[in-house]
């Protein structure tokens, strides 16, 4: 069965005066985002497809953290997902063709509505709040372009800290 993964940014800066597109990561966000790299390597197992937001902080949690993961993959940076709501992160997780794991690095609220759209369950964590680090791990039966509202199963949510 296809697998989702939801990972929001680590923690971010924001300088005055810098552009929301530019924050750079924290200290605490470097830390949290080895500790995703560290959490994806030991149990997201092979991902086939990477699509991160181009901003900053999200293209920084990438290179951290891909530094622990095993993968030849060359990630998708991409604009569509900055900024982007549920149904437009729906529509980039539809078109992962032969992947049988996806992992989507961008930003709330669109993440965190579109774990809770997904997923037939909601585990009581992630209902309280998706934090900066946390991914959201789903799991759905069929082909991608056929993920919709409801269908799939929250496996996993985790917050990885450093």
């Amino acid at each position: 069965m296809p697998e989702l993964l939801l990972a929001r940014h680590a923690k971010s800066d924001w300088p005055v005066g810098l552009d929301d597109h530019e924050r750079p990561l924290l200290q605490r966000g470097r830390r949290d985002a080895h500790a995703l790299g560290v959490w994806l390597s030991a149990k997201a197992g092979t991902i086939d497809r990477v699509v991160v937001s181009t901003s900053t902080r999200t293209r920084e949690t990438w290179e951290i953290a891909s530094s622990h993961v095993e993968t030849e993959l060359i990630c998708e940076f991409t604009d569509d997902i900055y900024e982007a709501d549920w149904r437009e992160l729906l529509a980039v997780a539809r078109v992962s063709g032969e992947a049988q794991r996806t992992l989507l690095i961008g930003h709330n609220p669109g993440l965190e509505d579109l774990a809770t759209r997904l997923s037939v369950n909601s585990l009581p964590a992630m209902q309280e709040k998706f934090p900066t680090s946390a991914v959201a791990r789903l799991s759905f039966s069929g082909e991608w372009p056929q993920l919709a509202e409801g269908s799939a199963e929250l496996l996993e949510f985790v917050v990885p800290r450093g």
